[in-house]
């Protein structure tokens, strides 16, 4: 009988084709990677010679990063959620939120444009002109071609894969999970980890190939993916979740969109109900509410106590899923200080905006400067969520242990929140030290009056923040779940 169920837990045709195919994928862009890692500019000894020889090492670099990263692929051929989990968190970060690689690919062909603007300034005439420069730049824009046209619908495509196979090996677990266990009880908590899931896996789709959903489509395309996955009646099942619960968690999913009286509205990014707190408010009204919320968490600890989390107390029990959130009274870098360092950083620069504002330092003509800022706050506010709920789980004495020796309280949290939490801290700091860089180009590129200054001041508040950003990904790298 459980044999049986065992075969029934899903479609095993459609993992194979998920599997051929991202192979498939993954084998096309190390091919591709590796053919267009091979510039090289050895001419010349003078210091603009130099200058481009190391900015065309750090596209290398680059480049090998994401060869390695995409066939690590080859570890993840047993459903090794952590493989999965780490190849797309590295992709989200390094190429799809800000493609690290187009970066460096701009950097050297704006000193490339600097150097040959300097020969022209110089009065030289063209068969004076660096040749190996022009070649090196015709070269360069041959692989933006190939990277625009070729490699980079591939990669989302090979993502796309991954972010399938996440929720495909998740759910399979959980099913697992629920047939060795012989406590039929926690269809609450397996309703909330299969919607947290869904939520997740949504939200990358949607950065990955940008698609938009209005309710109905929304609600078809998840009934459609759980269907093609096989997973449709072992999650109906009434020992899993029922019919019933499956229905709720699709509703929870969709009912922002539920809300509005617009039958075309698509579903924003924010996927995740809590964070929707930016709707329908004036930059400033946001700015000043989510400083509201960053002292509530700060300084009333009761905030982070919320019942409605208290239902995943018991998930942390088994010690292979629980990772050790914080020592109260230890001195040791827990995840609970490295995430109220990053509270305090973002305190430091929503005030630092908050008086931006209050200053009226962008004409209210140019709003749409602060847009990158704005949108790094929303980032800001997926972590400030994901950290109270952490700190609430954490709080439960359900959730906690006591060391027999030292008498110390040991708090816990679920690995998979621990991982999130982690991701989401990473996120928010990238997101706001490229949002200060992108507001610089910005106004530099169209300046206003005041912008001299207030390019000063935005450089130091740059600095200041890329300060804390290093120690906490400093500290997060001692502490990874």
């Amino acid at each position: 009988m459980e044999e049986q169920y065992h075969k029934n837990l899903y479609n095993p045709s459609y993992l194979q084709s998920l599997m051929k195919d991202t192979d498939e994928k993954k084998y096309i862009l190390v091919r591709e990677l590796y053919d267009i890692n091979n510039i090289s500019y050895d001419k010349g000894s003078r210091k603009d010679d130099y200058i481009i020889r190391d900015l065309l090492q750090e596209i290398s670099r680059t480049l090998e990063e994401y060869y390695e990263m995409i066939k690590y692929f080859d570890n993840a051929r047993e459903g090794n959620i952590k493989v999965l989990e780490e190849i797309i968190m590295f992709f989200e970060r390094e190429y799809i939120d800000s493609s690290t690689l187009k970066g460096r690919i701009n950097a050297l062909k704006n000193e490339i444009d600097q150097q040959e603007q300097g020969y022209r300034d110089k009065g030289k005439s063209p068969r004076h002109t660096n040749i190996y420069l022009v070649s090196l730049k015709h070269s360069i824009h041959k692989i933006e071609n190939r990277i625009d046209s070729h490699i980079d619908p591939i990669l989302r495509e090979f993502l796309q894969g991954i972010n399938l196979l996440l929720i495909f090996q998740k759910t399979i677990r959980m099913l697992e999970e629920t047939l060795k266990s012989t406590d039929q009880s926690g269809v609450a908590a397996r309703a909330e980890n299969l919607k947290q899931n869904l939520i997740t896996f949504l939200w990358l789709y949607k950065k990955i190939l940008p698609e938009s959903f209005n309710r109905e489509n929304l609600n078809r395309f998840i009934m459609s993916t759980i269907e093609n996955m096989g997973f449709t009646n072992s999650l109906v099942s009434r020992a899993v979740i029922g019919r019933d619960q499956m229905k709720s968690v699709i509703e929870d999913i969709i009912k922002p969109m539920k809300s509005s009286g617009y039958s075309e509205e698509t579903l924003d990014e924010e996927l995740d109900t809590e964070i929707s707190t930016q709707k329908g408010k004036t930059d400033v009204d946001y700015i000043n509410d989510l400083m509201e919320l960053l002292y509530r968490v700060t300084y009333n600890k009761d905030d982070r106590v919320d019942t409605s989390f208290r239902l995943q107390g018991n998930s942390v029990k088994n010690r292979e899923k629980r990772f050790l959130f914080h020592e109260p009274g230890s001195f040791k870098i827990s995840l609970k200080v490295v995430s109220d360092y990053c509270i305090d950083s973002l305190i430091f620069m929503v005030s630092w905006l908050q008086r931006e504002f209050k200053k009226g330092t962008v004409p209210a003509s140019r709003q749409s400067t602060w847009k990158p800022v704005m949108d790094a706050l929303v980032e800001a506010e997926h972590f400030i969520h994901a950290y109270r709920k952490s700190a609430s789980i954490a709080s439960h004495p359900k959730n906690q242990s006591q060391s027999v020796l030292t008498g110390e309280i040991r708090q816990y949290i679920p690995r998979d929140h621990a991982r999130q939490l982690v991701h989401l801290i990473h996120h928010s700091c990238d997101a706001m030290h490229s949002a200060l860089a992108d507001i610089s180009i910005l106004i530099n590129e169209k300046p206003f009056k005041g912008a001299e200054h207030f390019l000063k001041r935005i450089q130091i508040a740059r600095e200041s923040f890329d300060n804390a950003r290093d120690k906490i990904q400093k500290g997060t790298r001692s502490i990874t779940p």
